[in-house]
């Protein structure tokens, strides 16, 4: 019996082991994952360097509609996103002297000295009118590039949002999948 014994206990050893090895391999993972985040498609990109106007062209059978609008501040860039329902819509990014005016009929004015106009065949309410995304209409966060940002003007089945930065600097558009986005960089 002791025999017996003996082989059970040097196996529950064993795979105390086992297991505490297992949960070191699993610590030591978790703490490389929390200091070496994956960086995800558009880290590394650097700053953007052109000023010149972007159309990217999307047929659909219906307008998507617009979900979210996110923004968030980088070492090297500004960013707002996008985010669409229903597919990518067909969008235009350039400079303006002058924002569309809205319902009041003044032009639009943001913060900053210069202003992007980032216009999309889409919607941005449902068909109670109610808005159909998250995130606020206008904000001001005032970072180096990105000084404001509005829903300046929605007609016709074309949303236009204005982004307001600090002057006329370089920007990127990206278009991505999963949930659909459009994201403007703005370098700062």
């Amino acid at each position: 019996m002791a025999d017996v014994d003996g082989s059970e206990g040097f196996a529950v050893r064993a795979l105390g082991r086992l297991v505490l090895i297992v949960l070191g391999v699993a610590f030591v993972a978790g703490m490389w994952d929390a200091r070496h985040p994956d960086k995800g498609p558009l880290e590394g990109l650097g700053a953007p360097t052109h000023d010149d106007p972007v159309v990217l062209a999307h047929d659909t059978s219906a307008p998507p509609r617009l979900a979210a609008v996110r923004r968030s501040h980088h070492q090297t860039f500004d960013r707002v996103t996008f985010e669409f329902r229903d597919g990518l819509p067909r969008t235009t990014v350039r400079y303006v002297r002058e924002l569309p005016r809205g319902a009041s009929g003044r032009p639009q004015e943001l913060a900053g000295d210069a202003d992007l106009a980032v216009s999309f065949v889409a919607s941005a309410h449902d068909r109670a009118g109610r808005p159909s995304f998250s995130g606020p209409s206008r904000a001001r966060p005032l970072w180096p590039a990105l000084r404001e940002y509005a829903l300046v003007s929605e007609a016709g089945g074309r949303v236009v949002f204005g982004i307001g930065v600090d002057r006329r600097l370089s920007f990127r558009v990206i278009e991505l999948g999963g949930p659909a986005r459009v994201v403007v960089d703005v370098a700062n």
